[in-house]
């Protein structure tokens, strides 16, 4: 995500490559991170939730630039749907599956990121 750029469209543009790296290799389905943060072994598992926090403070940060006060609610339902796409790549979903996702997601954010009747 390019400082500057429209979240409307760079985060629709984040979650379609993430769709396609996904489900890329199917002998690595998923985000090591994401599924790391559900692993068994507690040492793991902090570690990936650290860096899923500080990627998902990253998401917040760009779009607090233009948006302050959806950047949370926005961020949390990005990371949500991200979470929920790395899930389904392990399960076997292939990239067309996951970019319908990334596409519906989209309609969603663009809603959320709408100026707000005064």
């Amino acid at each position: 995500m390019q400082p500057g750029a429209d979240p409307a469209v760079a985060i629709p543009q984040l979650l379609r490559e993430a769709a396609h790296i996904y489900a890329a290799d199917p002998q690595m389905a998923g985000c090591l991170v994401l599924e790391g943060a559900r692993s068994a072994d507690p040492d793991a598992a902090c570690r990936a939730r650290t860096w899923l926090d500080l990627g998902r403070g990253r998401i917040r940060d760009f779009i607090a630039c233009t948006h302050p006060q959806k950047a949370d609610v926005v961020a949390d339902y990005v990371a949500a749907v991200m979470s929920g796409m790395s899930a389904d790549a392990r399960a076997g979903h292939p990239p067309e599956r996951l970019a319908a996702v990334a596409d519906m997601a989209t309609l969603a954010i663009r809603a959320m990121l709408e100026p707000t009747p005064a």
